[in-house]
């Protein structure tokens, strides 16, 4: 997308948000990292009401909205403004990530 909006003069004093399309829940990227891992994501479900009330305990509310709120990002403005399209899909992505950190790590 960088790219994209160096060369293409529609992205000119524009904001872009580049997005595969792919909209998960904080859950399911924790799945998709532990799928990248090979180990399963050990989650908890617990009640929006409970986690709220862990978050205001610990005096972290804005802490809260980062962890559950929306992971969704729109990038049909440069879809459409400047024909760009993801090369990476989002699976495609954490592994990447995932196999880098990996080979960091030894």
């Amino acid at each position: 997308l960088t790219v994209s909006c160096l060369k293409h003069p529609l992205a000119k004093n524009q904001i872009f948000l580049a997005s595969d399309g792919a909209d998960v829940s904080t859950s399911e990227l924790l799945r998709l990292i532990g799928k990248a891992l090979n180990k399963p994501a050990k989650l908890i479900p617990l009640p929006k009401t409970l986690f709220h009330w862990i978050f205001v305990l610990l005096n972290k509310q804005s802490f809260e909205q980062r962890l559950i709120g929306s992971l969704q990002v729109d990038s049909s403005k440069a879809n459409r403004l400047l024909g760009w399209k993801p090369v990476i899909t989002l699976e495609a992505a954490i592994q990447k990530t995932v196999d880098h950190y990996l080979s960091e790590k030894k």
